[in-house]
């Protein structure tokens, strides 16, 4: 971390003592429209652990996924709620474990609709099933704990 690349050296020194990552962002909300795709984001899955982040729906805080990325060489984080708002385990968390640590893996945002959803491709791998919508604001949100115990989660 160079002043020359124009980063504040002290703020992202505190980042990493702080142990925070900064999020993977897959849309976002310009002032006045819907939420719009960031693209693709072609990621290395580096792990996951839980913790608990708040709904921005209910203001509940909920258990969560958080999963430890790479994109372009720089660790992030996206964290998604276990459950979906009817109550199922999240379709991004089923997804996910079809992969293993390692996989290269693509992550989009799309519309359907109204609604969005984050597509999830493998390297080399194409996929036109349909897929469950969310609100995006719903994913990769604060994460408001270190780490749960699984035994926690209501299932």
């Amino acid at each position: 971390m160079t002043k020359e690349n124009n980063e504040l050296t002290a703020t992202q020194q505190l980042m990493q003592k702080a142990n925070i990552l900064p999020s993977l962002k897959l849309g976002i909300k310009p002032e006045g429209c819907g939420t719009k795709s960031t693209g693709p984001h072609k990621v290395k899955i580096i792990g996951d652990k839980l913790c608990n982040k708040r709904d921005f729906k209910t203001q509940e805080v909920v258990p969560a996924v958080k999963y430890i990325l790479e994109e372009a060489g720089v660790e992030k984080e996206y964290i998604v709620k276990v459950k979906d708002d009817t109550g199922n385990l999240n379709y991004f968390i089923q997804r996910m474990a079809e992969f293993k640590v390692g996989d290269i893996i693509t992550l989009e945002m799309k519309k359907k609709g109204i609604k969005n959803f984050i597509d999830i491709t493998k390297d080399g791998e194409e996929r036109d099933e349909a897929l469950p919508t969310i609100d995006i604001e719903d994913e990769g949100e604060e994460d408001l704990s270190q780490e749960i115990d699984p035994k926690n989660i209501p299932f």
